[in-house]
């Protein structure tokens, strides 16, 4: 239709035949001038075609932008809630050491200042804290429960994480700088230069130690089995198996007299009793702190071991008891590992201005 609407607009026969001078030129004109048209009319059909086409590839193109923007445009993180109860409970067990520590504090250290002075006050309150820190059997029964609670927090935390190697990692450094800072301490404040003698603060593998030896054998763990798809279930399977061994190594062997001291950081000093065990004395391998992995390493794999049971979605069991009645607590937990490196100079730092205020002397 276009083709033929042009062709008699311009080049109609009646036009052509109107020149005299034309006329024996009529036909060869004529052909020249079809073949030209043709020429023209497809050229002009083919760029209306080619822009028809652009448009609609310039429409698909954006609508593949709309539905689908995370292949050009920037990703942008997705929050996902915490486990409140999780921060909570650890938030809570930090605040029972502090207090723990604020006793061992008074009773290994200040008490004997305060002793030297008449306050009454002072003086029940140091006899209380000592009590309570090296004779209380209220405290033998707490303590290992609340650290059995951190710990296993500790074991579940590692199925929330996805760089457990990089945090067990970063937490053994903090660790080695922590035994660094206990080393300086002991040699340069107090008088004794002895690192490893009974009263001493120097730590060699206590507690951030210990968290960093089970989180990288964790991430160990997890690596090697990455590839199964039923890695979850054979992280469960080990973890049961690592208790089992722990248990019966912890209850049913007492290492010889004769074993070395550097097997120190796997037998703990003591048993649940309170009795000592054979070959080495706390203080000959990390005086100021020790948490051996025996026994806490079950502890540790406890929570790992429950953590699929326990949070197969990763969700709160308690959605219903969140709220801010716990944000103080959960703080707490959120940064833990901040509290416990800076509780410890906090307090004593207390007691120092408190012990000069009241008797003008210092009490370290």
């Amino acid at each position: 239709m276009f083709k033929q609407k042009l062709f008699q607009k311009y080049f109609s026969k009646q036009s052509l035949l109107s020149a005299p001078l034309a006329a024996p030129l009529f036909p060869c004109i004529l052909q020249l001038t079809r073949r030209a048209l043709d020429a023209t009319i497809s050229y002009m059909e083919h760029e209306q075609t080619s822009r028809q086409n652009e448009i609609v590839d310039d429409s698909q193109n954006t609508a593949l932008d709309v539905e689908k923007p995370q292949e050009n445009a920037p990703k942008t993180p997705v929050k996902k809630p915490r486990v409140w109860e999780i921060d909570f409970l650890r938030g809570f067990c930090v605040c029972l050491m502090v207090l723990d520590h604020l006793t061992m504090l008074i009773a290994a250290f200040f008490a004997p200042t305060w002793y030297d002075y008449d306050f009454a006050l002072w003086d029940k309150f140091s006899v209380f804290c000592f009590n309570w820190f090296f004779e209380s059997l209220t405290r033998r029964i707490i303590h290992p429960i609340v650290l059995f609670i951190f710990f296993s927090i500790s074991g579940i935390s590692c199925s929330f994480s996805r760089s457990n190697l990089k945090r067990g990692g970063l937490l053994a450094l903090v660790a080695l700088l922590y035994t660094l800072v206990t080393y300086g301490v002991q040699t340069l404040i107090f008088d004794s230069t002895e690192v490893l003698a009974p009263g001493s603060v120097f730590t060699s593998f206590g507690v951030l130690h210990f968290l960093a030896f089970c989180i990288l054998l964790y991430a160990i763990i997890a690596l090697a089995t990455q590839k199964s798809k039923y890695q979850k279930w054979i992280i469960v399977g080990i973890s049961a198996a690592i208790i089992i061994v722990v248990l019966c190594l912890y209850f049913l062997y007492t290492p010889p007299a004769s074993t070395h001291r550097v097997f120190g950081i796997f037998f703990a000093p003591k048993d649940i009793y309170g009795n000592h065990l054979a070959f080495y004395e706390q203080y000959e391998i990390s005086p100021g702190d020790l948490f051996s992995i025996i026994p806490y390493s079950a502890f540790f794999f406890a929570g790992v071991l429950l953590a699929p049971f326990l949070y197969p979605k990763r969700r709160s069991l308690l959605p219903k008891l969140d709220g801010k009645w716990h944000t103080p607590i959960t703080f707490v937990g959120r940064y833990a590992l901040y509290f416990y490196l800076a509780h410890l100079v906090v307090l004593a730092g207390i007691l120092e201005l408190a012990t000069f205020a009241l008797t003008g002397t210092w009490g370290i």
